[in-house]
């Protein structure tokens, strides 16, 4: 799940920064309750 998560959040986090902020952070909590914290806090 670490490999996966990776490949989803690297360019879909910016991009989602980019187009939407709102839907970004409902995103982002949404990857943190699956335990993804670490990589977008890292990257």
């Amino acid at each position: 799940m670490d490999i996966s998560g990776r490949n989803l959040i690297r360019p879909g986090k910016k991009a989602l920064c980019m187009v939407n902020g709102s839907f970004s952070d409902r995103m982002y909590k949404t990857l943190v309750n699956c335990g993804i914290e670490e990589i977008l806090t890292k990257k």
